[in-house]
């Protein structure tokens, strides 16, 4: 059994502005290349609500951003997949 990845502040602006730094998981899209990359809050388990805090964090531009809150069916459809890539991420910012 895999260790959970260490817990992360709410407001934690250095893993924000870490996330901000990669691309998006869905195009590939990046700051370097001149895009917004936004930190996507991913729903906590069942809930709706997206989660306070940044654990379940996923890089996305603008556009893919725009597409989940849009599509928020779609998005609980690969909720795991999502929560998974989120920490991976945190795992490697650790």
């Amino acid at each position: 059994m895999n260790p959970q990845p260490k817990p992360i502040k709410s407001h934690d602006n250095k893993y924000l502005n870490y996330i901000r730094g990669l691309k998006c998981i869905f195009c590939g899209k990046s700051k370097e290349a001149g895009f917004d990359v936004h930190p996507h809050h991913l729903p906590n388990g069942n809930q709706t609500r997206r989660s306070v805090d940044i654990q379940n964090t996923i890089p996305v531009c603008f556009q893919c951003h725009r597409w989940l809150h849009d599509h928020p069916k779609d998005e609980k459809d690969i909720l795991d997949q999502l929560i998974a890539k989120a920490n991976k991420i945190r795992k490697e910012y650790f």
